[in-house]
């Protein structure tokens, strides 16, 4: 009965009611679809979501970068000036960093980069501005900018119109001085050669005053004529007359007292000297005056902003007070100075280090402008990180690229001999104790030169008294060098300087006979390090290669009030090739091989270096690991070793390894991690033994055969059946 009425009231259901009914449905769900497509569309353009499938990571944020930016105290504004159109160019021009990468890929990378920061960023506003195709939002930029940042013109203004005094003042000097140095020489009766030649030299300084001063005074009014007036220019111009007056002024004195000295003079000589001397000594005053007066007025940013909006391609990161201006060169940076050109047809693609540097500049204008010192102090010697050649180059710098790395991270970088030798041979000022009393030190602890007195000295003392006061460093050593243990002992640290590690000495498996590396890795005192170690500083470090030679064990003992981890794990068997520290082991014996002595070596597992924080904040870091910062490691890429390899750099843990150390140390642990030259060469990390014993066991020798036993079981059953 039931069936028959469901069929009627089927029957009784008309077209339209159908129609009604399905269409109804269809009309509503496509309705409800069309509404959450709307919303998931209207979410996602408020807060975009973007998915970076590079490798490196070119279009997400970093960790530390993350952090800065999240909890910022003030707005900060950026400004790309990045231009898609291609720069005209000549046939004979050198390949640059923007001929290899095309201009509109440029610009979108640094786009794409700054849209991160406005999308997760706190109080960060981002404007993409093409000079190119749209000068006029350049011009009011700079406009803009001026009315914001102008006050810093008054000073460089203030100095120029005060210089009028101050030369007047020179001249008021000056001239007498000259007719009365004119008016001496006839008067000398027969002067002996040496004293007439001293006397000319004196005169012709001396007469050349008027033409210093008129030329100077030409130079200071060229700038002030451009519109608008060139402050910066004339300024320089003004600092850099005086400062060659005050040179020729320390001639004149120095002259005077030789002939002082020389004794004999004639009266009318004597006289002079007697009455003018002292003229000459006020004049120099007044001119050091002026120069110090000129380089205390700081930079005035505002003529560097003119000059970097007149190049292409820059980054203007600005804000409540303060603006930095990234050029083209800072963001595409070469992969390695060490690249061998010769090797490849084409130069080397540059590396894209954009974050890098808007994220230091962000962390700049965020902290007020203040930059943290980085104290590089050595046992006497040349400068590490700044080269001695007048011609250029940095051969002579050990540590030049190591402290530019930390130039690029906002850090004021100083150098100073301890133990005061460099200055008193005539090097040149360094920076005084109390300059660099609350900076972090970075401490080279390599023995210098012995004198006729006896050993070469050791900075241990001084490094003691600054860890005492509370003072940070990072420390660096090796075997067989200062183990400054007056300085290490208070924080339970212990390098074994005399026992150098080594490992068994690696049999040749042959190969191609220039492979450089393979020798070199095969010495016992040579190590190939990958992993180094769990502290914060180290854990981002994971599976970046870095080539480490020289090192020395370091001994952690538990002190009350400090906290310390070990670094630098040293690789040993069964994974690797035996290591210990060897006391009688000497490098300097070509092809001997290390033995393990039990009863004078220190036995593995190792390590060459140690993190330790004392209660109250102050933070040290020692690293035994032989010359690792050099440039020759720092730099070197991979095409220098093999052609066919690109020109990444091939030992980047190195690097890291030390901007890491020295972030920690001077509290900067927001910096802390990878730099974007670490991230152009893959990352594998190491298998570790229980997964390799898994896989040799439970996969090989027992996974794989049970399969073959199940699946011939399988087999067997269904035939049967």
């Amino acid at each position: 009965m039931s069936d028959k009425s469901d069929a009627i009231s089927q029957a009784a259901e008309s077209q339209r009611q159908r129609w009604l009914k399905y269409g109804g449905n269809v009309v509503a769900s496509s309705i409800f679809v069309i509404l959450i497509a709307v919303f998931v569309v209207y979410a996602a353009e408020r807060k975009p979501k973007r998915i970076d499938m590079t490798s490196a990571g070119l279009y997400s944020l970093k960790p530390q970068t993350l952090r800065i930016i999240s909890n910022l105290k003030t707005p900060i504004r950026i400004v790309s000036l990045y231009t898609s159109s291609k720069p005209p160019s000549s046939p004979d021009d050198e390949p640059t960093q923007a001929a290899i990468v095309p201009a509109d890929e440029a610009a979108q990378t640094v786009n794409d980069l700054l849209q991160e920061y406005a999308n997760k960023g706190h109080d960060i506003t981002v404007e993409m501005i093409d000079p190119v195709t749209s000068p006029s939002k350049v011009d009011d930029l700079i406009e803009g900018v001026e009315a914001k940042y102008g006050g810093e013109v008054k000073k460089y203004k203030d100095f120029v119109d005060g210089f009028k005094a101050s030369n007047k003042q020179i001249h008021d000097f000056a001239d007498p001085e000259v007719k009365a140095v004119n008016d001496l020489l006839p008067k000398v009766q027969n002067p002996d050669q040496d004293l007439a030649v001293t006397l000319r030299e004196v005169i012709l300084t001396v007469d050349q005053f008027p033409q210093n001063l008129a030329d100077l005074e030409e130079a200071m009014q060229r700038p002030l004529h451009q519109k608008p007036p060139d402050y910066k220019g004339a300024a320089d111009a003004i600092i850099e007359g005086m400062s060659s007056m005050s040179n020729v002024l320390s001639a004149v004195t120095n002259n005077f007292d030789v002939l002082q000295k020389r004794g004999g003079l004639p009266p009318e000589v004597a006289d002079y000297m007697k009455t003018s001397g002292p003229h000459f000594t006020a004049l120099k005053k007044l001119v050091d005056d002026e120069v110090a007066k000129g380089k205390g007025l700081g930079e005035l940013k505002l003529d560097t902003l003119r000059s970097a909006l007149r190049e292409r391609n820059t980054v203007l990161v600005m804000g409540d007070k303060e603006w930095r201006a990234i050029n083209y060169d800072q963001v595409w940076q070469p992969p390695g100075k060490t690249a061998v050109s010769a090797m490849s047809d084409k130069p080397p693609r540059p590396r894209f280090a954009g974050e890098q540097q808007i994220t230091s500049a962000i962390l700049g204008l965020a902290s007020g402008g203040a930059k943290p010192k980085v104290a590089i102090v050595r046992p006497g010697g040349a400068p590490l990180a700044q080269s001695m050649n007048p011609f250029g180059g940095g051969g002579d710098a050990p540590m030049a690229d190591a402290a530019a790395r930390l130039g690029l991270y906002n850090f004021e970088v100083v150098e100073k001999d301890l133990t005061g030798q460099f200055a008193q041979q005539g090097g040149g000022a360094e920076p005084s104790d109390d300059d660099i009393k609350n900076a972090l030190w970075v401490v080279w602890g390599f023995k210098g030169q012995a004198s006729q007195f006896g050993a070469p000295p050791s900075i241990g003392p001084q490094v003691a008294a600054h860890l005492k006061q509370g003072g940070s460093a990072v420390i660096m050593t090796a075997g067989h060098q200062d183990a400054l243990a007056e300085a290490l002992s208070e924080w339970g640290i212990t390098v074994r300087v005399d026992a150098p590690i080594v490992h068994e000495r690696v049999a040749s498996e042959g190969g191609q006979a220039g492979d450089i590396l393979q020798q070199v890795l095969r010495l016992p005192y040579v190590f190939d390090l990958h992993e180094y170690g769990d502290h914060p500083l180290a854990k981002p470090l994971g599976s970046l290669e870095g080539l480490f030679a020289f090192m020395a064990p370091v001994q952690i003992t538990e002190q009350k009030g400090y906290k310390a981890t070990p670094l630098l794990p040293i690789p040993t068997a069964p994974a690797a090739p035996q290591s210990w520290g060897s006391v009688t082991f000497d490098p300097q014996q070509q092809g001997a091989s290390p033995v393990f002595d039990p009863k004078a070596d220190i036995a593995g597992p190792l390590y060459a270096g140690a993190a330790v924080e004392k209660d109250g904040g102050a933070r040290l870091v020692v690293l035994a690991a032989g010359d690792f910062a050099d440039n020759q490691w720092l730099e070197l890429t991979a095409q220098s070793i093999d052609p066919n390899a690109p020109a990444v750099l091939r030992f980047p843990g190195n690097g890291e390894l030390f901007t890491n150390a020295c972030f920690w140390a001077a509290h900067q642990d927001t910096l802390i991690d990878i730099s974007p030259a670490s991230m152009d060469i893959g990352r594998i990390e190491d298998i570790s033994p229980k997964l390799l014993t898994f896989l040799r066991v439970g996969v090989l020798i027992v996974g794989l055969p049970g399969l073959v036993l199940l699946a011939g079981a399988a087999v067997y059953l269904k035939r049967r059946d």
